[in-house]
């Protein structure tokens, strides 16, 4: 039920850092890693600062709650600076708290 869409200018994304971040939400919000979806977009074309030169992420992360947001928000920020090669102000993050009769997993409603 955690979604994380990431999207970032940067290049370098492979399977791991994929697989890392689906840890990080399940660890972060207490839920199985087996229930959260992670999809990584990158090369985009994207411009922060004014610039396509500078590299940063922009994040969409989606749940049914998120308990302590803050931990939350440093863990995800420091991920994209760690794994995207990003400055801190350059990673921003849009979180969604989703209903649960809003959210459809396996053809069933979970709330």
């Amino acid at each position: 039920m955690p979604f994380l869409t990431i999207k970032t200018n940067a290049t370098t994304v492979n399977r791991d850092i994929v697989e890392k971040a689906a840890a990080l939400v399940a660890e972060q919000l207490h839920k199985s890693v087996r229930y959260v979806v992670v999809s990584v977009e990158s090369n985009r074309f994207m411009a922060f600062n004014g610039s396509m030169d500078v590299k940063g992420v922009l994040m969409d992360m989606k749940s049914i709650g998120f308990g302590n947001k803050e931990a939350l928000t440093k863990a995800l920020t420091d991920f994209a600076i760690d794994n995207f090669n990003v400055e801190k102000e350059f990673v921003n993050i849009h979180f969604v708290d989703m209903p649960g009769k809003e959210v459809a997993v396996g053809g069933s409603l979970l709330g």
